[in-house]
């Protein structure tokens, strides 16, 4: 649904600017088009002499006569006051210009600033003294005002009913020509009412770059359809630089009215960034975001959709370096008020990261969603620079994404982001239906949370990269989750828990959580646990994929193992097929959650009566189910190949036949109960030859089957090689290194320059701005929870 709505509004805005493109020209070229030229920086009233073209022409004059054509005329600025400098170019309003009410091209060139040293507006319009009205009210279509600083006034420029097809670019908001503070509007720089439509603020040009430094909000879409801001700074100076005591406090608001076609649907802040190389920079229709101390964009009940994609959010422009901003979350999607519904079909990013998707940088939150219906976060980037290193202390405060769902039957589409988290909250899913897969996140305290009554309907997580949690990798504290094929390596507590366990139980148990076909290394907690208030939970499965691999797992003391159960008297929690080893001190652990408590309901594990090279026997509760796994060494944490799976009868008596195993494999076995409680592993027993193979596992004549797979080989570290680097001794003061990996599959990378800190990377990596003498670039690959040795290089720059 998101992507179609994604094609459909790309699609419009791309008609939009094509009929502003078109329709301009043609009504400028009408027949009866006149141009007035505003010679002065009076405010009186010179409608005449602005028509006849002599004396004195002011701003409010030419405005009034163009009101009186009903063609597109076209107002300019004399280049001789208005040449961009302090003063001299600054029209000081006595009250409200005009409303614009027929269409007209309001434009003051573009001028060299000196005082920000960059390309800006000509002319400034000082509305200071205006109180509650607005410095520009636009009522006509096919409008436009470029090139001038708006300031003062309840709004900058307040787009009213009827207005469509309007641009603003190369306007500078809340910002004197001089630098000097004092230019805030009291509510926005941009107004979108509703009714307003198609409008265009900033552009994909930098030369339409509009700048929102000092208001309440930078942009508001009150009600207002297929409007697109683009290519803007928000909250920032005009050469980009950031001012704690000068910045908005909203950027973009987009709200629902509840005036007639008062919805807020199809409107695009940022778009597509630039490719090529100026790829890392915010370029074409990249927005730039910081914010005082509000959201960067804040969506309130809009219905949508809204397309979010492509903008730097506490990253300057440049790509590489953070802004000190005070923003609280930087998308803020949430119910205008109690008993409103959240937004609607809301897309933050894209399915082409380096072109569409969003970079966080800081924040309370990255993105925060309350009740968002359809919501979609995809490709974007939180703590990373626009070339993929991770910023130190570019994590968000609390979570870089944050979504809550209650009160709708799905949740949110939280795919392919990468996330730097260091000691934050990676993702959170507040109640219940979100889908999260496929994304990478380093750190994480803890990486994945999902949690709050659900109703019984759960999150997907799946195929997620978890690397280095700082607490636990996965964290799941409601029900009907299904946790499959992640990768969750070196957490520093749990690699995935299911409730964890507290003091008292909640009014509500975590029950029907499937934990299936993850891959965890290296925890330095428990593989896999299962809290005291969580019941009926699966952790691995019989059928191909399903078994989760666990290897090097465990932590000290009783709070340890590869999987471990910590049960109330009336928790049952069952373990199916899983494999691993080198994990402390053993594969699967009941703990009593205290006082006459038994785990798991005291189940016991099976016995063996005898067990062969192709069949075992025992007895076990009856009607229980047991399962037959082989062994790979006498260690205790590690566990090889399902077998069989079998039924006891009512008796409790067993039998199984599988696949042949050589003579003296350890075999073990667990119980489930018809309670779907599963028991530890039984004490393994080396098998013995089968009555009709001699004693041998293989032979002349032998129908054997072949043995079964051994478990799998402990993960090697991969290595590393630098294909390519600078000269070793020049006077360039870039340095690029191309890089790979063996094996190349699911590798991530490490670089350092010199003694810097380890940070993530990929290749090609570039190093801008050295200074002059020798240095060290030294880059590793991850794969499989595996570290490699670094590789090296050295140069040097000379004078």
């Amino acid at each position: 649904m998101l992507r179609k709505c994604r094609r459909t509004v790309i699609a419009l805005a791309a008609l939009a600017c094509a009929l502003i493109a078109l329709c301009l020209p043609a009504f400028a070229s009408a027949a009866g088009s006149q141009t007035f030229t505003v010679n002065g920086i009076g405010d009186t009233a010179t409608k005449a002499n602005c028509e006849a073209g002599t004396g004195e022409c002011t701003l409010r004059g030419a405005i009034e006569a163009a009101n009186a054509t009903t063609d597109q005329d076209t107002i300019h600025f004399a280049s001789n006051p208005f040449d961009g400098e302090s003063g001299l170019s600054t029209i000081v309003l006595g009250s409200a210009l005009p409303t614009i009410t027929e269409p007209v091209e309001i434009d003051a060139g573009k001028c060299h600033s000196f005082h920000y040293n960059v390309e800006g507006p000509c002319a400034e319009v000082d509305g200071s003294g205006l109180g509650a009205e607005s410095d520009f009210t636009v009522e006509a279509h096919f409008s436009s005002v470029n090139g001038i600083a708006v300031n003062g006034g309840e709004n900058g420029i307040a787009l009213r009913v009827g207005t469509e097809m309007f641009r603003a670019e190369n306007d500078w908001f809340g910002v004197q020509l001089g630098g000097f503070s004092g230019g805030a509007s009291a509510n926005a720089g941009v107004l979108v009412e509703p009714g307003a439509k198609v409008g265009i603020i900033g552009g994909e040009a930098l030369a339409q770059r509009d700048v929102f430094e000092e208001s309440p909000v930078g942009v508001e879409i009150r009600g207002a359809a297929q409007n697109q801001v683009q290519g803007n700074l928000i909250g920032l100076k005009p050469d980009g630089g950031y001012s704690s005591s000068r910045s908005v406090g909203v950027g973009v608001r987009i709200v629902d009215s509840t005036a007639p076609a008062g919805k807020a649907e199809f409107n695009l802040i940022g778009g597509e960034r630039e490719g090529g190389a100026n790829s890392e920079r915010c370029s074409g229709a990249c927005n730039v975001f910081a914010t005082e101390s509000g959201p960067g964009i804040e969506l309130e009940s809009a219905t949508g959709p809204t397309f979010i994609s492509a903008n730097y959010f506490g990253l300057e422009p440049d790509g590489a370096t953070k802004i000190q901003s005070l923003s609280s979350d930087w998308i803020l999607a949430k119910p205008s008020g109690p008993g409103k519904p959240g937004p609607g079909e809301v897309a933050i990013g894209g399915p082409t990261p380096a072109t569409e998707g969003n970079l966080f940088v800081e924040g309370e939150n990255g993105v925060k969603a309350e009740g968002a219906k359809d919501l979609e976060v995809l490709g974007n980037a939180f703590g990373f620079t626009s070339d993929g290193e991770a910023i130190e202390d570019g994590r968000a405060r609390q979570d870089a994404i944050s979504v809550s769902s209650e009160g709708l039957t799905e949740g949110a589409a939280i795919e392919s982001n990468a996330i730097n988290a260091e000691m934050s909250g990676g993702i959170k899913s507040l109640f219940a239906g979100s889908e999260i897969v496929r994304n990478d996140i380093v750190g994480g305290g803890p990486a994945i949370l999902t949690a709050e009554p659900d109703g019984g309907v759960g999150n997907l997580i799946r195929g997620n990269m978890l690397t280095e949690p700082s607490t636990a990798g996965i964290s799941v504290e409601n029900s009907a989750n299904v946790v499959s094929a992640n990768t969750i390596a070196k957490s520093a507590g749990t690699g995935i828990e299911v409730e964890k366990d507290g003091p008292a139980a909640p009014p509500f148990a975590d029950e029907s959580n499937v934990v299936i076909g993850n891959t965890i290394t290296e925890a330095g907690g428990i593989g896999i646990e299962i809290g005291s208030n969580a019941t009926h939970n699966r952790v691995g499965g019989d059928a191909p994929g399903e078994a989760n691999t666990i290897t090097k797992s465990g932590g000290a003391g009783e709070r340890d193992g590869a999987i471990t159960i910590v049960s109330r008297t009336e928790g049952r929690n069952e373990v199916a097929a899983n494999t691993g080893f080198g994990n402390s001190p053993r594969f699967i652990k009941l703990i009593s959650h205290g006082g006459p408590e038994k785990p798991n309901g005291g189940i016991k594990p099976p016995a063996f009566a005898t067990v062969l090279q192709s069949s075992a026997k025992g007895t076990a509760e009856p009607n229980a189910t047991v399962r037959i796994f082989s062994k790979a060494s006498a260690e205790t944490g590690e566990l090889g190949a399902l077998l069989k799976v079998v039924k006891a009868d009512a008796a409790g008596n067993w039998s199984a036949t599988y696949a042949t195993v050589p003579v003296g494999t350890l075999v073990t076995a667990t119980q489930t109960s018809s309670e779907r409680a599963t028991s530890e592993l039984t004490t393994a027993v080396a098998a013995g030859a089968d009555p009709s193979s001699g004693g041998g596992s293989s032979g002349s004549g032998s129908t054997s089957s072949p043995p079964p797979p051994p478990p799998p080989a402990p993960p090697k570290a991969p290595k590393v090689k630098i294909t390519a680097g600078p000269k070793k001794s020049s006077t360039a003061t870039t340095a690029k290194f191309k890089f790979k990996a063996q094996p190349a599959a699911g590798a991530k990378f490490e670089c350092k320059l010199d003694n810097a800190k380890w940070a993530r990377c990929s290749s090609p990596k570039t190093y801008k701005q050295l200074k002059v003498g020798k240095h060290t670039f030294r880059v590793r690959a991850i794969a499989s929870g595996k570290t490699s040795a670094a590789a090296i290089f050295k140069f040097t720059i000379k004078e």
